[in-house]
């Protein structure tokens, strides 16, 4: 097995990240989001509070995860979908336990 261009950890670390300091630079408080349902809500939540559009996308959080879920599948295939769900998982529950109050 070849040795990944990028781990799932840095992955997530980069959505995180970038999330963060797109709500910075907009001035969105992050413990806004709608931490209460399932990660798909968090991230309609996500797109709502940063005013984009799209089915469940964020290009500043869900697509980060392509580079990382592309190494296992093809675009929208299901292993692709897997890992790239799997990121936004991890991402939106590393979100919950620095923002949720």
């Amino acid at each position: 097995m070849s040795k990944l261009n990028i781990t799932k950890h840095e992955t997530v670390q980069n959505m995180v990240d970038s999330l963060i300091e797109k709500a910075e630079e907009i001035g969105v408080d992050l413990s806004e989001l709608d931490y209460s349902g399932s990660y798909g809500k968090t991230v309609n939540s996500i797109d709502d509070l940063m005013d984009q559009t799209g089915e469940i996308r964020c290009e500043n959080f869900c697509d980060l995860a392509w580079e990382y879920a592309g190494q296992f599948g093809e675009f929208a295939g299901d292993k692709f979908e897997g890992k790239r769900w799997e990121c936004t998982e991890a991402a939106v529950k590393e979100l919950k336990r620095r923002f949720c109050k």
